[in-house]
């Protein structure tokens, strides 16, 4: 074979071609079906949420948050069996406190509570915390914080590709208010000092 007739063969060029095209396609097909799943995933868990929010929300809910956390952890468990699945509650007297802290003095102006600071313990826990919220579902017209987790591995290696991990986490939250079958407990702060 001359050098002419090596540099215009042709036979050959597919393979080489493919080569570099496979990889990237292959990638592309595993990050769409990564992606897809972890939208079908969401949409089912933002459903069993909207299911468990309402349960929470009706009078008949006090003392049934552990049935309710197991309907919603039905929901999930047959298309993800090895998925970690929670859903908890917290609630508060209005939606001004959801997610704030509990009110201290800070009396040397860190922003922390600390020095034997005197803070008020809206939660009743012994201790000051960051967020002023109760765990549970609380009474009539609490606003109530349901938070549902879903942690599981990857079902493709697209992760490595990527920079990422081999666990997803998906999370959501959601706010609502208990219906007012009766009047709301009163919430009396109990004087703590901070550590």
């Amino acid at each position: 074979m001359t050098r002419r007739s090596i540099l215009g063969d042709q036979q050959g060029a597919t393979i080489v071609e493919l080569a570099f095209a496979l990889p990237v396609f292959v990638m592309l097909i595993m990050g769409a079906f990564h992606f897809g799943h972890q939208i079908y995933i969401n949409a089912v868990m933002q459903g069993a949420l909207e299911e468990a929010s309402r349960q929470v929300t009706l009078e008949t809910a006090e003392g049934r948050f552990a049935e309710i956390e197991k309907r919603y952890k039905s929901q999930i468990q047959p298309i993800m069996p090895q998925a970690t699945i929670s859903l908890t509650a917290q609630n508060y007297s209005d939606y001004n406190a959801v997610d704030k802290p509990e009110i201290w003095a800070d009396g040397n102006g860190d922003g922390r509570c600390n020095n034997n600071e005197a803070f008020e313990d809206l939660n009743r826990n012994g201790r000051w915390d960051a967020d002023a919220g109760s765990t549970g579902i609380g009474g009539a017209r609490d606003i109530v914080e349901l938070t549902a987790n879903v942690s599981y591995e990857a079902l493709f290696p697209f992760y490595k590709f990527v920079g990422g991990s081999p666990i997803v986490t998906l999370q959501s939250k959601t706010y609502l208010k208990t219906q007012p079958f009766k009047q709301q407990a009163a919430r009396k702060a109990v004087p703590g000092n901070c550590p």
